[in-house]
């Protein structure tokens, strides 16, 4: 009996190699982007460099791509980067979760719109650290 549950085991355990494989990539992981959409936020960020299609994940019909970036003070950074497959926060936040837990990034980021906001105070190619957010698709917010 034992022999037959370690022969499962290990056959189990063969059949997630690409899986193992990926949990090491993971582990070195700097920055993990995620893209609201695939034009004009993910294609803008793979014109900036080399990017690998990858890596593939069991299971996840994701595409990611991943880079080596290097800061002005020569510090090589490791950078995974993805769009949802559809459109919308549910989509965007599933592909944020998945990120999170499979790379384990030292730093996350969220390139996008903004919830289309337009102001003065901010540029095209901003970054933004919010102080509050909220779902639109729970209502309005009156201040």
């Amino acid at each position: 009996m034992e022999a037959q549950i370690n022969a499962r085991e290990n056959s189990l355990l063969n059949s997630l190699g690409p899986l193992s494989k990926t949990k090491r990539f993971g582990a070195n992981v700097d920055l993990a982007i995620v893209c609201a959409l695939h034009q004009p936020e993910l294609s803008a960020i793979l014109s900036l460099g080399r990017w690998t299609k990858g890596p593939r994940l069991v299971g996840d019909p994701q595409t990611y791509y991943s880079a080596r970036w290097r800061t002005d003070t020569g510090k090589k950074l490791q950078v995974v980067v993805a769009a949802p497959n559809s459109m919308g926060l549910t989509a965007s936040g599933v592909l944020a979760a998945k990120m999170i837990m499979q790379f384990r990034p030292k730093l996350f980021a969220m390139a996008g719109v903004a919830a289309g906001s337009r102001s003065d105070k901010q540029g095209f190619g901003d970054i933004l650290f919010p102080d509050q957010t909220f779902d639109y698709g729970e209502g309005k917010t009156i201040s």
